[in-house]
């Protein structure tokens, strides 16, 4: 890519003016003339971008004025290029072709300033120029331009998270960043791992031993209700009426109570036929449900033909205003009659073919509407048959517990009144049975020794509940103590995993990336260091691991705080070219006032080096030196006026 012409309107301290390029060419003028300004203006007119990353295009233009434009011609490819530049328009690319004629192009429009020959290129699409370079901005500003700016940094030898300078300008930094991160990420992990281990019980509860707890409590509660039944036998007598007559009322409620849930029961419809009718409403439920999957799409194919619709709308409106214009106010270009009619036409068919749509799209989403109703009725009927299942399976529960409590007070009244069983017999019809195990015990035995020894097994009873409920507490505790040391674990062994994958990918991606610009780096730098006389007195050479300059001389190994200015300028312009080769670069070398600090000899010997590069590279040099710009006696100069 080489550099022919640039003219900037309105930008810096330029009102108007045009530069022309050679394959070396010297920019001299005094400070506030103008250089930098130059330096960004070549930047801006390839990526509408600002050199300076903290600086927006809006700055490059004149004090007092609200835009500005930069049209750059270049060569590429044999072809002729011009790329215009605006710091409120879009960017436009043309390309010069003699042969093609003015009105059979795309789009019908001229060159930039109306000059024959130019046309349109890839249809003044935003990204054509960034497409035709191939370059990204950042490789670019980093091989294509030298500032004074970032040789300042680099003479100060200030790396960042113990890496090179070199290694930042390629963006290596921010990687070994991450790096240092994950590694300490997995460290915690680790450290959070082994915590966990430490604090995790050492074996989970036996559950035959929860089991046998569980009964033991079980039989002693069991025990326990007959022992209170055997004494509360004993502190009233047996034939006592109102004893009598309340164990038969409780009987007789009991015996009451079971019917009525037992013809309340009958009245309702089956258990079968209920969930029969539930799983039916839940497959409809389903089935409905289902079909409203359809929305989404339907809602946003209306929402798209709706832009689609307003936006022909708009763009109709646009066509119309223009029918008293001939040409368009945006680019110039002519505008026929028909080409307004034709466009009005499209425009209009893209409104009745989307509204056309859109209807259909209603009545289908007009159909899901009724079916969300449909829903909403089946979903209450689903919830009244559940209702309906759980009250019949709670009266079902009811039944068993008042038939448990019947033959309860069936069991009371027979021990406590066996005499009046031959009575009872048709209402209760469990009366018949041996005594239990208190009674027994009991028989024949003298009341108060009867009463102390049933106490004194209750006292024992009641502690045996109170220890198996214990134990059993105890176990939970533990149970849930190692379900949560479970859960942690694996969140453990989760982080330390994730840490791992991630440090061993951005390992592998350093490694491969750092070994490939290695390599790039060190084959080019062998190229370029011919060219570097002044240097011949240092062995210069790459690392194998890290992109850091060895230099020895005469077996010292050098710092760059331990060689001179003009050496380091050098060094840094060297190492500028290699990485420019390494990572690609524009074809062209920008320097903005490399000279500056250095004595009348290493301009002569900087200049004879920058006229070999011109070379293999076009070279633009700018400076404030007047002696320094005497050093290229076959250089195309341009001298800045005062500002």
């Amino acid at each position: 890519m080489k550099l022919s012409e640039l003219r900037l309107s309105d930008i810096g301290c330029f009102e108007r003016h045009d530069f022309s390029f050679s394959d070396l060419t010297v920019v001299y003028g005094e400070n506030r003339a103008g250089k930098s300004t130059l330096v960004y203006s070549l930047f801006f007119a390839l990526y509408g971008q600002h050199l300076n990353s903290g600086l927006k295009p809006a700055d490059l233009c004149r004090k007092g004025r609200a835009s500005g434009t930069a049209e750059l011609e270049f060569i590429r490819d044999q072809e002729r290029f011009r790329a215009v530049q605006s710091t409120r328009r879009l960017p436009r690319l043309f390309r010069f072709d003699p042969d093609l004629p003015p009105d059979s192009d795309e789009s019908g429009e001229g060159g930039p300033d109306g000059g024959e020959g130019w046309h349109p290129a890839g249809g003044h699409h935003p990204d054509a120029i960034t497409e035709l370079i191939n370059v990204p901005p950042e490789t670019a500003g980093l091989t294509s331009f030298f500032r004074e700016s970032e040789l300042l940094y680099f003479l100060q030898e200030v790396p960042r998270y113990n890496k090179t300078l070199l290694q930042n300008l390629i963006r290596l930094d921010e990687a070994f960043i991450i790096q240092s991160r994950l590694k300490k990420a997995r460290r915690q992990a680790r450290e959070y791992q082994r915590g966990v281990q430490a604090a995790a019980p050492a074996a989970l509860p036996d559950d035959l031993n929860r089991e046998l707890a569980r009964r033991r409590a079980a039989d002693a509660r069991r025990k326990l209700a007959e022992v209170e039944t055997a004494l509360a036998g004993l502190s009233r007598e047996r034939n006592d009426p109102a004893v009598y007559r309340s164990l038969l009322r409780r009987l007789e409620e009991k015996t009451t109570q079971h019917k009525r849930l037992e013809q309340e029961l009958k009245r309702r419809p089956p258990s079968w036929e209920l969930d029969r009718l539930l799983g039916e409403l839940r497959s409809a439920e389903k089935t409905e449900t289902r079909r409203q999957e359809e929305r989404p799409p339907l809602e946003a194919e209306r929402g798209r033909l709706t832009a689609v619709r307003d936006e022909a709308r708009r763009r109709l409106e646009v066509i119309q205003s223009l029918a008293a214009e001939a040409d368009c106010p945006t680019c110039g270009a002519n505008l026929p009659e028909e080409r307004k009619e034709k466009i009005a036409a499209a425009q209009t068919d893209r409104i009745t073919s989307a509204e056309t749509r859109l209807k259909e799209l209603a009545s289908r989403l007009s159909g899901l509407d009724a079916a969300a109703a449909r829903i909403q009725d089946i979903a209450a009927r689903r919830k009244a048959a559940e209702a309906a299942i759980s009250e019949s399976r709670a009266l079902a529960g009811r039944l068993k517990d008042i038939t448990e409590d019947l033959e309860e007070a069936r069991a009371e009244f027979h021990r406590l009144f066996p005499h009046a069983a031959n009575d009872t017999a048709g209402t209760t019809g469990a009366l018949d049975g041996n005594a239990g195990p208190a009674e027994k015990k009991t028989v024949a035995a003298d009341p108060a020794e009867q009463k102390a020894g049933l106490e004194a097994e209750r006292k024992k009873l009641r502690e045996e509940i109170l220890s198996q409920e214990v134990l059993l507490r105890d176990d939970d505790r533990k149970r849930k103590r190692h379900a949560e040391t479970r859960s942690h674990l694996a969140e453990a062994e989760r982080r330390v995993l994730v840490c791992g994958t991630a440090l061993q990918a951005v390992d592998r991606a350093i490694g491969g990336l750092g070994a490939e610009i290695l390599t790039r780096v060190r084959r080019n730098l062998s190229g370029w260091i011919g060219l570097f006389g002044f240097l011949e007195d240092f062995d210069i050479r790459i690392g194998e691991t890290e992109l850091l300059p060895v230099i020895q001389a005469r077996g010292y190994h050098y710092k760059l705080n331990q060689m001179s200015k003009s050496e380091r300028i050098f060094l840094y312009l060297l190492l500028k070219l290699s990485i420019g080769d390494a990572l690609g670069h524009l074809g062209f070398f920008v320097l903005d006032d490399p000279a500056d600090g250095l004595d009348p000899e290493r301009q002569k010997t900087l200049a004879h080096l920058l006229t070999e590069i011109s070379r293999r590279r076009q070279v633009i040099v700018t400076t404030n030196d007047r002696r320094f710009a005497g050093c290229f006696p076959a250089a195309r100069h341009i001298d800045l006026p005062r500002g």
